[in-house]
């Protein structure tokens, strides 16, 4: 988990910051949320994400693909990383995702992850 409270998403873009910086050990990332209710998880191809790194760069998850796991968890993970980030140096960390919504929806969980 690397959100300390749940998050209301809407159309307004809010910057969510995580409990502390998270490590990138590969080019590829992913985030997973827990919805709340369950049900909102069918809502979770409408939500935007841009990753915030620690020196303040933005990486938007372009074109995502959606691993739903059940009712209330999806995975949403980038299709192909940016040339930038196949390069970048390592000992990148982000330290907060921007999210928005075409359609609002609760997520009680936020997870990271990153690798090959």
């Amino acid at each position: 988990m690397v959100v300390a409270s749940s998050v209301e998403v809407t159309s307004r873009a809010n910057e969510i910051p995580f409990l502390g910086p998270v490590p990138v050990r590969g080019p590829r990332r992913g985030l997973g949320f827990d919805f709340q209710p369950p049900g909102e998880s069918h809502k979770a191809s409408r939500i935007h994400a841009v990753l915030v790194a620690a020196n303040g760069r933005r990486d938007t998850l372009r074109s995502p693909s959606f691993d739903r796991r059940g009712e209330a968890r999806v995975r949403l993970m980038a299709r192909e990383p940016e040339a930038t980030v196949l390069t970048e140096p390592p000992g990148t960390r982000y330290r907060a995702v921007e999210l928005w919504s075409d359609i609002p929806v609760r997520i009680r969980t936020v997870r990271w992850w990153s690798g090959r």
